[in-house]
């Protein structure tokens, strides 16, 4: 590469260091979901692929073509594979900005047929990139996919839009047409404020993951195999009440206490989330900005205070425990609680302050037991 005169620097990065790199690369995307301002880029052109040996001149050409939409591109991930992923950086909330998007997306499209490319060299067609399949492939060979579409799906039930008949890749986005974003007050400082911290979801996917793929995020998802117990589902349900109600406190539907609900706050959304989506903050302050308008709950208020009622329940422990493990009492306290039945309710102690001062003010230890403790006064 030096002798060539690309790049600017020139490291080595043997063993451990080279792991680094790797950790660079599946950073990237996060980079670009984190750009500050409306603007980002975009993935709308991102699966496009052509043969290796025509990479480059490929490339030359849609820096041209860039260049006349006045655009910028991010570039990233394997060119090796003959496949970059391009990203236009446009404000999909701006008009001028939503009339770019398709006519790159077309042009676009032209470009990888001169090249003999593939738009969906990894990804798929879907909602995105169907609009374009008549170009690519001719209306002889589409018509073809129509008659397979209707013998099979005669209703058109199954992923309307997606591959057939598809609409123009440019409407039914998730922002309206000169959008104005509301600015809300909220409690937990957001750098660009609560809405931005939603939108940084780039719907990838990664909280999806189940067990065997190791990390942490989601587990109420791995648990429940719902959508809406994702991270995912959670940052979009957040922008679309924020984007869209009419309500005083758009925090205050019920629908989005339901899907926040079994958020556990483990922040594993913040460190592997290529987006580093900080759903357990935005739970915090969703949370915070509901209880305005519905009040905060009986339960919510009880573990809230839990270290207190221990204390006191702490002064007659037997009593206490009685109510907590009777099997006539304890179900009904569960049930108001909101706490699963299957749950035991833990029984309460003596405090250690009670304890220490009851043993007279020194705990003894016998020599040679491990572990050993001192408690002096």
């Amino acid at each position: 590469m030096r002798a060539q005169g690309f790049g600017y620097a020139y490291p080595v990065a043997p063993a451990p260091q080279s792991k680094q790199v790797w950790e660079l690369r599946n950073a990237g995307l996060g980079v670009l979901s984190n750009m500050p301002g409306a603007a980002k880029g975009v993935a709308c052109i991102e699966d496009t692929a052509v043969a290796v040996t025509d990479l480059p001149a490929y490339i030359g050409e849609f820096e041209k073509l860039m260049a006349g939409f006045g655009q910028k591109s991010v570039y990233y991930a394997h060119a090796g594979d003959g496949e970059l992923h391009l990203r236009p950086i446009l404000n999909l909330k701006k008009t001028a900005d939503r009339v770019q998007l398709r006519q790159i997306g077309e042009a676009m499209a032209r470009l990888v047929k001169k090249f003999g490319g593939s738009l969906s060299g990894e990804h798929g067609d879907g909602r995105v990139r169907a609009e374009f399949i008549p170009l690519m492939i001719g209306e002889k060979n589409y018509e073809l996919l129509r008659r397979i579409k209707r013998a099979w799906d005669p209703n058109g039930i199954f992923n309307p839009g997606k591959i057939t008949d598809a609409p123009p890749m440019n409407t039914s986005l998730r922002y309206e047409p000169e959008q104005q974003d509301k600015p809300f007050d909220t409690v937990l400082e957001f750098p660009d404020g609560i809405l931005r911290a939603a939108e940084k979801c780039n719907g990838s996917g990664d909280c999806r993951r189940l067990d065997f793929a190791g990390g942490t995020m989601c587990p109420s998802y791995r648990a429940t195999r719902d959508e809406k117990d994702s991270t995912r589902a959670r940052a979009n349900a957040l922008r679309e009440f924020l984007t869209r109600s009419e309500r005083a406190n758009p925090f205050s539907h019920r629908e989005l206490y339901e899907v926040m609900d079994l958020c556990l706050s483990c922040k594993g959304c913040t460190s592997e989330c290529p987006s580093n989506v900080d759903m357990a903050g935005m739970k915090a302050e969703f949370l915070h900005q509901y209880y305005k308008t519905h009040g905060v709950p009986w339960r919510t208020r009880v573990f809230a205070n839990i270290g207190g009622l221990n204390r006191l329940g702490a002064y007659a422990p037997a009593l206490t425990n009685f109510f907590l493990k009777n099997p006539a009492v304890a179900p009904l306290l569960k049930r108001v609680l909101g706490v699963a039945p299957q749950r035991s309710l833990p029984a309460v102690r003596p405090s250690l302050r009670r304890w220490f001062e009851k043993s007279g003010g020194v705990a003894a230890y016998r020599p040679g037991k491990r572990p050993r403790i001192f408690l002096l006064r």
